[in-house]
C-alpha cells in the first residue's frame, strides 16, 4: 500500500478513533459497574431478609472487592479519556470535540469526572461501609 492510498488512511489509527474507543469502553464499564453494584446490594438485602448474616457478609465482602477493582478500571479509563481529549483540544483545532468544547460553558470544566471518579468511588465506599456494619451486626 502506498501512503496516498485511501484504504491506508481509513485504517490509520487517529486520536479521534482512540477517543471514540475509550469513550465507548468507559460507558460500557460504567454501566456494568452500576448493574453489578445493584445486584450486589440486592443479593445482600435478600440474604438479610433470609436471616443469613454470614451470606450477607460474604456477598458484601466479595462485592466490595470486585467493585473496587471495577472502579479502579473505570478511573484509569477516565484518566486516559481526559488525556486524549486534552491532546485533541491542543493539536486539532478543527476537530468537532474541540469546536463543541469551545462553545459550551467552562463550568464545570471536567463534569465527566462525576462518572469516572465520583460515582464509582461513592459506591465502593458505601459497599465497604455496609460490609463493616454487617460484620459488626449493625445491619
Amino acid at each position: 500500500m502506498c501512503a496516498n492510498d485511501p484504504a491506508a488512511k481509513a485504517d490509520a489509527w487517529e486520536m479521534s478513533k482512540e477517543r471514540e474507543l475509550i469513550d465507548s469502553l468507559l460507558g460500557q464499564r460504567f454501566n456494568f459497574f452500576l448493574v453489578f453494584f445493584a445486584l450486589m446490594i440486592d443479593g445482600a438485602l435478600d440474604a438479610r431478609s433470609q436471616h443469613a448474616p454470614q451470606l450477607m457478609i460474604g456477598i458484601l465482602g466479595m462485592g466490595a472487592f470486585v467493585s473496587l477493582l471495577l472502579a479502579l478500571s473505570i478511573g484509569r479509563l477516565q484518566k486516559k479519556l481526559d488525556k486524549t481529549l486534552d491532546q485533541i483540544h491542543l493539536y486539532q483545532k478543527d476537530h468537532p470535540a474541540t469546536l463543541i468544547n469551545d462553545e459550551i460553558s467552562s463550568w464545570p470544566q471536567r463534569d465527566n469526572q462525576i462518572i469516572g471518579y465520583w460515582v464509582p468511588g461513592i459506591c465502593v465506599v458505601a459497599a465497604f461501609v455496609a460490609l463493616i456494619l454487617s460484620i459488626n451486626g449493625k445491619i
